[in-house]
């Protein structure tokens, strides 16, 4: 791991942990372990709130090339589906329920840096806002990555397939708050077995 990846990773486990998130880093001291495919993310934290477990793969996001080549975290989430791949923490083996991207600028709402620009989408579906199923805003060129991830992992994606998506904050439902420091947020899709649907958006604190 390229060491700003690493001051990355320790700002986001201050913020997790600031927020009664535990995490595990694929180095260090409090580390998770795996076994078969040795290809794996950075981070692996605990949600108490949706009770399960979401790994991580940490980008600087000051750059968009680098940002790009976090779509790895879609063969991670192959490699797991595919029993490739098993993860443990303190010797026991883990669940993972989403895979997903974050970057410094996690905590501010986006995951490339746009914390200077003027763009900001505002949803117009109101039954996915009223459902918090999609922020109510989100940072332009951090959307079209979300998208374009979901786009890329659908190519591939089958029914067994664990979520994918990014971190974000929940800073992102006032217009007012838009690109302050708030609590971590999933926004992800994931498979759901109601109804005619299969495949549904869904935003939570962590």
């Amino acid at each position: 791991m390229k060491q700003l990846e690493k001051s990355v990773c320790k700002n986001l486990t201050k913020w997790f942990n600031e927020n009664n998130v535990k995490v595990w880093q694929n180095y260090g001291d409090k580390k998770f372990h795996t076994k078969g495919n040795n290809k794996k993310p950075d981070l692996i934290i605990y949600s108490k709130k949706l009770e399960c477990y979401i790994a991580i793969e940490v980008k600087p996001g000051n750059k968009s090339q680098n940002v790009l080549s976090s779509s790895k975290i879609i063969e991670y989430q192959k490699n797991y589906t595919n029993n490739e791949t098993t993860y443990f923490i303190e010797n026991i083996k883990i669940k993972i329920k989403f895979f997903c991207v974050a970057t410094l600028f996690s905590m501010f709402g986006c995951i490339l840096n746009e914390l200077d620009s003027k763009e900001i989408h505002k949803a117009t579906n109101k039954y996915l806002i009223n459902s918090q199923d999609i922020p109510t805003y989100e940072f332009i060129r951090s959307k079209d990555f979300v998208r374009n991830l979901w786009i890329e992992w659908k190519k591939t994606r089958t029914d067994n397939d664990e979520g994918i998506g990014v971190i974000l904050t929940d800073t992102l439902f006032e217009k007012e708050t838009v690109g302050m420091v708030g609590k971590p947020l999933l926004f992800a899709m994931y498979k759901v077995d109601y109804g005619n649907k299969k495949w549904k958006q869904i935003t939570a604190t962590i």
